[in-house]
């Protein structure tokens, strides 16, 4: 494959709000919206039923949470993660987040007799204790990994109320961005290119096309056939060093494909690791966690042999604001 592809951008996430938000104040304007989202109990049901987030957290602080512990659950929700520690004799817990639903959280605690945390109704920024913690729990993982604004919340707890070789659970992440072929009963070809029982939608572009036009949401393992290369992390970082200057606006890679076959976009996916054998991935096949929806950035149809280069370049604005992204292959 040579020729070059017209480069594609998501127009629209979250809101329109969003969009027109000002990058100086990006954080705050995300929190809004995010504390509207999570005020309903529909969001934390689907995370309370994938096993595979859940059970990796319970494993992870069973683990690394200790007897004596004090510990922060940041964005607690209806408490799930707080209570796993709580139940590891911790000394305290601290359940801290900006929504109203963690007064449901608190319901939850009282109903089984879980009285070693203390719920706090304020944003993690504001939040000041008489002395550090041992550990950090959290789950401020997006869909893309970083647009929930993980790394700057996290670095503020870390710097200000984590002791000196405290945990964070999770710290290590991976975020994927890998070219796949969609199954055919699930491809759905760009509207420029379909042609529907003689109906011929050429003159198309996709600029007459809905703002959400160059990329789908995924959930179903069933979608993705195959990666025509393998799969490697675009983009990795531990918690316990980062600091959000860290954030890259570009990310790129050439890679040899090792599967023939058409491309039909680029799934974006993270795997977030608590220790060599727990982790949580959000990768297009079985045992995927839930709770997390993929992405495809959508392309124009390509086809690619074995052996060929493939490139893929993505600039952004801000990482953490999937609006800003902007992506191209070649």
């Amino acid at each position: 494959m040579n020729s070059i592809l017209k480069e594609r951008r998501i127009q629209s996430f979250y809101s329109k709000k969003l969009l027109n938000r000002d990058p100086k104040n990006s954080s705050s304007t995300y929190q809004k919206i995010n504390k509207e989202a999570f005020d309903h109990l529909r969001e934390h049901e689907l995370m309370l039923i994938d096993h595979h987030r859940v059970d990796s957290y319970q494993a992870a602080i069973a683990r690394f949470v200790h007897p004596g512990d004090t510990v922060i659950d940041l964005g607690t929700g209806v408490g799930i993660l707080a209570f796993f520690a709580a139940k590891q004799d911790a000394k305290k817990v601290y359940a801290i987040d900006h929504s109203k639903i963690i007064w449901i959280a608190e319901q939850v605690a009282i109903f089984n007799k879980i009285d070693n945390v203390e719920f706090i109704q304020i944003h993690s920024k504001q939040l000041t204790l008489a002395a550090p913690v041992d550990v950090i729990v959290h789950d401020q993982i997006g869909n893309f990994l970083l647009d929930e604004d993980m790394v700057e919340n996290i670095c503020d707890l870390r710097d200000r109320l984590l002791k000196k070789g405290g945990r964070i659970i999770p710290d290590t992440f991976d975020l994927f961005i890998e070219p796949v072929k969609i199954i055919d009963s699930q491809h759905v070809p760009l509207i420029k290119d379909m042609n529907i029982h003689g109906i011929d939608f050429s003159c198309l572009q996709e600029d007459v096309a809905e703002e959400d036009y160059s990329y789908l949401w995924k959930s179903d393992p069933a979608t993705v056939d195959y990666y025509l290369c393998d799969p490697q992390p675009i983009y990795s970082f531990n918690l316990q060093t980062i600091n959000p200057g860290d954030i890259p606006d570009a990310l790129e890679y050439s890679r040899v494909v090792q599967h023939a076959g058409r491309l039909d976009g680029f799934i974006v996916y993270f795997r977030c690791a608590f220790d060599e054998d727990i982790e949580i991935t959000t990768g297009p096949f079985q045992n995927r966690a839930t709770s997390w929806k993929y992405c495809l950035l959508r392309v124009e149809t390509a086809f690619y042999e074995q052996g060929d280069l493939l490139n893929f370049e993505l600039k952004a604005d801000d990482l953490r604001f999937p609006p800003t992204w902007r992506w191209h292959t070649r």
